[in-house]
């Protein structure tokens, strides 16, 4: 395989944090591959590539962070700057038939209220836009509710509960 033969499906910003996250600028047409796929091709300017596998993902301030297995330290993220995110034609084949289930980070969860910790309901699916994700909520009603998946909303995420805080403005809910 030569690396003409990757589809470059975003980059490496910068380091994020000081434990070897990323923050990825995805190109609008691969935003879900990232949710889905769990290893990726960098590739350096100077056509060096390492094939790696992400242990952490997520979407915070309208970005996408991952954390790959063997990159653990601020230092170690900052090597990735500005290097691309490349996938074989398959897997992304494979994600985007993958994509018609709901993606694995954040199915399930019960969705509160930051304020009164009222139970919106459980996230159903996630919408990939070019703007940022949106989390689809079926609440006990059955009505789906829409709710923009950035820091303005979205206030914790506590992935051993399995619970999302929100933060809602006034007519959101009633907007969906």
């Amino acid at each position: 395989m030569e690396i003409e033969d990757l589809i470059s499906i975003g980059f490496i910003k910068r380091p994020f944090g000081n434990d070897g996250f990323v923050t990825v600028v995805p190109k609008s047409d691969f935003i879900e591959a990232f949710s889905l796929l769990t290893e990726f091709f960098v590739v350096w300017t100077n056509k060096k590539v390492r094939y790696k596998t992400v242990e952490k993902f997520r979407i915070q301030n309208d970005k996408i962070k991952l954390k790959f297995k063997d990159v653990n330290s601020k230092q170690q993220a900052f090597a990735l700057k500005k290097t691309k995110i490349m996938t074989t034609k398959e897997d992304l084949q494979i994600s985007q038939q993958e994509n018609t289930n709901l993606p694995k980070i954040i199915q399930g969860y019960k969705v509160f209220s930051v304020k009164n910790n009222k139970f919106y309901g459980t996230v159903t699916n996630t919408l990939f836009t070019a703007a940022h994700p949106i989390i689809i909520i079926s609440n006990q009603e059955g009505k789906e509710i829409l709710i923009p998946f950035i820091d303005n909303f979205v206030k914790k995420i506590d992935e051993q509960e399995q619970k999302i805080l929100i933060e809602t403005i006034p007519g959101l809910l009633d907007a969906n």
